[in-house]
């Protein structure tokens, strides 16, 4: 049986983007050497403050695992060979990647959809347009930014059979956001359904919410800031992009091995 916990994400305005204040602070902390990112990101992608007013929606409070993706998979045998593997079952609580086509047919099939970017955006960040799920101040204890053992739930397994820089999703309870929906920024970036331009090109992709922890970028407080986001191609190989469901209503409507738990 497959059950997702769903958190409600109530009705209201939130604060998108990056305030003028905070700017200047990212800014100021970048300096000269980084200040060309953040340009370049402003560019790209609009990080210009905004207040957005959303209807209530359910988000899948972890993303979508390991585990739950075999149950997927078994009733879709013939999508299987599309599946993205480079660890191996034993690690059933880690997150899935996903192609966008994947994450979207996963969403529909347990009645839901892929959030759009400001959804992900408002259940990661609260109402507040805190930088990071838990405050607006950098804290990397919160989550797994850099994919090395020893992080919180890294089994003794992986670290004697292989290596991967994901963690399990239930790993960082500090890591939380406003509305306790966990996991948000670092482990596997996320999918959504918001479709941009990709820079500097004449296609168009999903933008990507989150950064992994694949890549350890310097400076990680910048990059795992919940404002920021890119875009990419729904043909690429989508190493360490996962994703999670919403909802628009709540409600029981699956096929019979389908359970749903709403905790608020």
């Amino acid at each position: 049986m497959l059950e997702l916990d769903w958190v409600e994400i109530p009705a209201g305005k939130f604060q998108s983007g990056l305030y003028s204040n905070q700017l200047t602070r990212i800014r100021n902390e970048l300096g000269e050497t980084f200040s060309r990112v953040l340009s370049l990101d402003l560019v790209h992608y609009n990080m210009a403050h905004r207040t957005i007013e959303l209807p209530t929606f359910y988000m899948a409070r972890f993303p979508i695992t390991h585990v739950q993706m075999d149950t997927f998979f078994t009733c879709y045998a013939e999508l299987n060979s599309k599946r993205v593997r480079h660890s191996p079952d034993v690690l059933p609580n880690f997150p899935e990647e996903a192609s966008w086509y994947i994450a979207d047919l996963f969403s529909h099939w347990v009645g839901g959809r892929l959030p759009t970017a400001a959804e992900w955006e408002k259940a990661a960040r609260g109402s507040k347009g805190w930088l990071y799920p838990w405050s607006n101040k950098w804290d990397p204890s919160r989550g797994n930014f850099t994919g090395s053992p020893g992080q919180p739930g890294y089994p003794a397994i992986a670290r004697d059979i292989i290596w991967t820089a994901k963690t399990p999703v239930d790993g960082y309870p500090t890591g939380a956001s406003p509305y306790e929906v966990w996991d948000m920024v670092g482990n596997v970036a996320e999918w959504t359904m918001t479709v941009k331009p990709i820079p500097n090109t004449h296609q168009e992709g999903f933008v990507v919410k989150g950064n992994s922890a694949k890549d350890p970028v310097e400076p990680l407080w910048y990059y795992h800031i919940t404002a920021r986001e890119r875009v990419v191609s729904a043909l690429d190989v989508p190493f360490y992009i996962g994703f999670r469901p919403v909802k628009d209503v709540w409600g029981r409507n699956l096929w019979q091995g389908f359970s749903t738990v709403i905790n608020q």
